[in-house]
C-alpha cells in the first residue's frame, strides 16, 4: 500500500493533470510482482477503485502474515 502512495505522489509532481488510466498504468509498475498478479486480475478503472483494491490486499496479506500464512 506504501507504494500506491509513493507512485501516486510522483505521478502528481510530474503531472497533476494526469488522466486516470495513465495514472493507474504508472501505479502498477511501481508494485510487487505478487500484488501486481492480484491487481490485475480486477478490472480498475478509476484510482478510487485502485486505492480501495490495494487495502483489500494488503489487508488480507498482514492477516495472512498474522495468522503464519506465506504472501
Amino acid at each position: 500500500m506504501e507504494n500506491f502512495y509513493i507512485m501516486e505522489n510522483l505521478v502528481n509532481q510530474v503531472d497533476p493533470d494526469m488522466e486516470d488510466g495513465l495514472r493507474i498504468r504508472y501505479i502498477k509498475k511501481g508494485l510487487n510482482k505478487l500484488t501486481l498478479r492480484l491487481v490485475n486480475m480486477h478490472r480498475v478503472d478509476t484510482m478510487d477503485e485502485l486505492q480501495a483494491l490495494l487495502e483489500r490486499t494488503a489487508e488480507k496479506g498482514s492477516y495472512g502474515r498474522r495468522q503464519g500464512g506465506r504472501e
